[in-house]
């Protein structure tokens, strides 16, 4: 399956720091739901750093669809979002909190 939304979320967060985010590392956030994995698949944490930011740096409406594109519910992202933001790893973002507040009501 292509995976043209994960594709541009990937070359947007690398854009300052060259090829360091892939697109498996994309679906493996949105699929946990937390970091643990890629921080694994790379031995470090730098791909995990550069993620942490996919709320900020990306629109709702981009992770949106590139959870449509993998077949996940948008409750998924949220699930990223919401350890992000409770492991100090991001700050809260209004527009996604707007995007999906029907999700947690």
């Amino acid at each position: 399956m292509a995976q043209h939304f994960v594709d541009m979320i990937v070359t947007h967060l690398n854009a300052p720091y060259g090829p360091v985010v892939t697109g498996c590392d994309v679906v493996m956030a949105l699929k946990d739901g937390d970091l643990h994995a890629v921080v694994v698949a790379h031995g470090d944490d730098r791909a995990a750093s550069i993620l942490a930011n996919l709320f900020v740096e990306c629109s709702p409406s981009l992770i949106g669809r590139a959870c449509h594109e993998l077949r996940l519910p948008l409750t998924s992202a949220n699930k990223l979002y919401l350890w992000l933001v409770s492991s100090d790893r991001a700050h809260r973002v209004k527009a996604w909190e707007r995007e999906v507040k029907e999700l947690v009501c």
